[in-house]
C-alpha cells in the first residue's frame, strides 16, 4: 500500500484529494506512515518547483517514510 502526494504547478500538495498545508505535512505523514508501509509515491506536476518535491521528501523521511519515488504529470 503506498501513500500517494500530488504536488500541483502552484506548489500545493495534495493527499487523497484533499489540500494539506506544508507546516501540516510532517505530523500528516507521521499520521498515516503507519498504514502505507511500502512507502510514497510523488506525483508531480511539470511546472512545480525543485524545493516544493524536496519538502515532501524532508518530511516524509523526517516521518519514517523511507522508499519515495517520484513521478511527473
Amino acid at each position: 500500500k503506498i501513500l500517494n502526494v500530488t504536488v500541483t504547478s502552484e506548489d500545493k500538495f495534495f493527499i487523497d484529494g484533499k489540500e494539506v498545508a506544508d507546516v501540516d505535512l510532517e505530523k500528516t505523514f507521521k499520521t498515516l506512515a503507519k498504514d502505507f508501509p511500502d512507502g510514497m509515491m510523488i506525483e508531480t506536476d511539470g511546472n512545480s518547483s525543485h524545493g516544493a518535491v524536496v519538502k515532501i521528501m524532508d518530511n516524509a523521511r523526517n516521518s519514517g517514510i523511507t522508499s519515495i519515488s517520484v513521478s511527473e504529470f
